[in-house]
Parts: structure tokens; sequence; C-alpha cells
């Protein structure tokens, strides 16, 4: 039997008002593999609420989503597009776009000085508190 295409989800990271957001929706078809030729795919599906200004915009022949996030506010928006493959089986893909005022660090987070502050200032208490018990 045939199965639906794999829609991949994403989640993109934005500062408020940064411009424009692009994404290219990507899918892959057990049968046929990577989703190209005899595939179809639907305009996006906006979910949520929130999306009052420019609406994104979504090439059919491409799978590019545009997306000027200029006047939206702090939030997270949801947007879908659907694939079908050449026998008009289709799947979902969600691309979650979180906006926010600092735009996330990637990769490791150091750990912040008060903490290590913090826990030295419990160990020198605790060594001093041996310390005493011995004497």
């Amino acid at each position: 039997t045939n199965q639906a295409p794999l829609v991949n989800d994403v989640v993109i990271n934005a500062l408020v008002g940064s411009g424009t957001i692009n994404h290219t929706f990507t899918a892959n078809d057990p049968e046929d593999g990577a989703l190209t030729a005899g595939a179809s795919w639907d305009p996006t599906l906006v979910l949520g609420a929130g999306f009052i200004h420019a609406l994104p915009s979504f090439n059919p022949s491409t799978q590019m989503l545009s997306w000027n996030t200029a006047g939206y506010s702090v939030g997270q928006y949801f947007i879908q597009a659907r694939a079908f493959d050449s026998q008009g089986v289709g799947d979902f893909g969600t691309l979650t776009v979180n906006l926010s005022r600092v735009v996330p660090p990637t990769g490791t987070v150091p750990t912040p000085g008060t903490l290590l502050l913090l826990g030295m200032g419990l160990f020198g208490m605790m060594w001093r508190g041996a310390f005493y018990k011995r004497v």
C-alpha cells in the first residue's frame, strides 16, 4: 500500500520585527524518495491567533515560505504545509516560529558566575563548619 510522504517539521527562533523569515519545506516519500517529481503542495495553513499583519506567502512549486514578521508580537506561531505524493496521499508539516526580543543562544550554555560564587560560598561554609567541629 502507498504510504504518505513525511514532511519535516522545523522550529525557527527569530527576533520580533527582524525582517522576513524564509523556509523551504522538505518531505520524503517512503516509495519515491525525495518528494519532487509528481508531488504537489497545498498553500500554508496558519494556526493559532496572532496573524494580524502580513500573512505568510507560500510558493507550491518551490515549497518556499516567506513571512515578514514586522508588526508581530512576541509569541509562538505555527504554519503548516501539506505535501501529496504522485498518488494523492498527503501529510502535513509544521513550521514553528518562536518570536522573541532576544534570540536564544545556540550550543551549550555556560554556567553563570553567580552560581559559581554561590557554590564556592556554600563549600567554604561547610569546610569552615567541619574545621570548627574538629577543634
